[in-house]
Parts: structure tokens; C-alpha cells; sequence
């Protein structure tokens, strides 16, 4: 019987917007594999797998630069955007393809879907010093229509899947080949195409109020007001949402919980994880 191989779902969590593709890509492959006894998805940090303290700090550094100095990230983004620093300081990634070409060699793989631009640069690297090469490579870029070039700096990348046809033109007009890219959306837990479990309220019945979405993006140590901000709007039914970082949820919920109930309902119930917190102010 051959072996079985495994397709790698390769993220960073530099934003949670990486991790939220490479999370829902595997939910999919591992729908459409179902029981395959010789194809299974995994999900990859390699970052974090191989530099967890590393990993740590500098996700903390850059959330903090998101969220208090973002024209000092802005500049630091465009500084990437001009300079190849993968190419330059190559001795500082070295563990991470050698780390991924022992992953190969213990579970090979049938394909490597990456969500996140240097796995292109660690690919490259490996089959340049004689490590597995051959198999399916494609990148899923996450950035949309404003391209930074370290997306196309992988020459092995078989295909680019981009979310929209404005950011194909933007990838062809930094120099990927047209017959590469795929302008397909940006993948989502496929949850999110299942039907309902339960019958939901029209949108606009007056006598349910405005409901409101709020998704906290950057900036965060700013939600909680913000949420206060909107609580004290009559009739809203105020949902928001906090990724997977628990001291914000906490934070948002203890708005929720401070407000005065509003709209003619009992307090809604918790939301799963997935979706980020409810305050409970009646919501949608």
C-alpha cells in the first residue's frame, strides 16, 4: 500500500487574516478527503514551530505597531515592498527550510498551499540545496488590489489564487505570469455555506431594531469604547466580533454587560468562539 502524503496548509499568524484562510482551506480539503486513507490536510506554522519565542515577540511587536504607530508599519511596509530581505539575510531562515525538509522526509507531501508570502522563499531554498521538490505549490495571497511585491518573489509557485481580478492585474503588472493566476475569492470555513440550524429574523423587521455588526480590526485597545459608543445607541442589537484574542472578548463582553438592556429581549446568548463575542444586549 503507498504511503500516505500529506497536503501542508503553510500560514503565520503576522494578521489573523493569514491563519483565518489557511483554517478554512483545510476545513475544506478535509471535508472533500473525507476518510482518505492516503491524502490527509494539515495545517502549518512554521514560524512558530521552529521560533516560538521569536514567533511570540514579534507578533506582538507587530500588532503593537498596528495598533499605535501604524505609519511606522506603513513605512516598514513599504521598505519590504523595496527590499528582498528573505534573500538578504538567508542565514536567519535556514532553520525553517531545514525544519520543513524533515517534515518532507517523515510525511511527504502531495501539495503546499501557502497563505503566507515567505513559505515561496523557503521552498525555493530547500530544493536549492537537493530537498524534496516536484510536488503542486500554490500561494494564496491575502492582500487585495494594493500588492506588496514580496508575494512574487517565489518563481517555484506553480499558481497564485488572489481574491479579486483587480489584484490579478496587480500581481501581472509586478511580473507573475498571466497563466498563474486564478482570481478566486478569499477562502472562508466552509461552515459558512451550510444551512442555517435555525430559522433567522428578516433584516430591517423594525420590531427586531438595528442591527449592527461591529468587526474590531486594528486598533483594538479602542473596541471597548467604541462598543459603549454604540450600546448607548437606542435600538441597536449589537454584535462583534474579536478573533481569537480572549482578553479583548473579555473586554467587549464587560461592556455588554455594563450597558442597559435595550430592545424589549432577555440578554443573547454566548456566541461559539469562532464567531467572537455577543454583547448581552439583545442581538442579531
Amino acid at each position: 500500500m503507498p504511503s500516505p502524503r500529506t497536503i501542508y496548509v503553510g500560514s503565520a499568524g503576522f494578521g489573523e487574516g493569514h491563519h483565518a484562510a489557511a483554517r478554512g482551506l483545510v476545513a475544506a480539503l478535509e471535508r472533500l478527503l473525507g476518510n482518505d486513507p492516503l491524502l490527509r490536510a494539515e495545517f502549518l506554522d512554521l514560524n512558530a514551530r521552529v521560533f516560538p519565542r521569536r514567533d511570540r515577540w514579534t507578533k506582538r511587536g507587530y500588532l503593537a505597531l498596528l495598533s499605535r504607530a501604524p505609519r511606522v508599519w506603513a513605512a516598514i511596509y513599504r521598505l519590504i515592498d523595496r527590499v528582498n530581505f528573505l534573500e538578504a539575510t538567508p542565514w536567519a531562515f535556514r532553520p525553517l527550510w531545514r525544519e520543513l525538509g524533515q517534515m518532507f522526509a517523515a510525511q511527504p507531501p502531495a501539495a503546499l498551499v501557502a497563505t503566507f508570502p515567505f513559505y515561496g522563499f523557503v521552498l525555493d531554498r530547500l530544493a536549492a540545496e537537493g530537498g524534496p521538490s516536484g510536488f503542486p505549490r500554490a500561494m494564496v495571497v491575502t492582500d487585495s488590489i494594493s500588492i506588496n511585491s514580496v508575494w512574487t518573489r517565489s518563481p517555484g509557485t506553480d499558481v497564485y489564487f488572489v481574491p479579486n481580478d483587480e489584484t490579478a492585474d496587480a500581481m501581472a503588472a509586478r511580473g507573475v505570469p498571466r497563466d498563474k493566476l486564478r482570481a478566486l475569492g478569499f477562502p472562508v470555513h466552509p461552515r459558512y455555506s451550510d444551512p442555517p440550524s435555525e430559522t433567522r429574523p428578516a433584516v430591517g423587521d423594525p420590531a427586531l431594531g438595528r442591527r449592527v455588526l461591529y468587526i474590531i480590526n486594528s486598533q483594538p485597545h479602542l473596541a471597548p469604547a467604541v462598543t459603549r459608543a454604540l450600546l448607548g445607541v437606542p435600538g441597536v442589537r449589537l454584535t462583534v466580533t474579536a478573533g481569537r484574542d480572549p482578553a479583548l472578548r473579555g473586554a467587549v463582553q464587560a461592556e455588554g454587560e455594563r450597558a442597559p438592556r435595550g430592545g424589549g429581549g432577555p440578554p443573547a446568548p454566548r456566541c461559539p468562539a469562532r464567531a467572537g463575542p455577543r454583547c448581552p444586549r439583545p442581538c442579531g
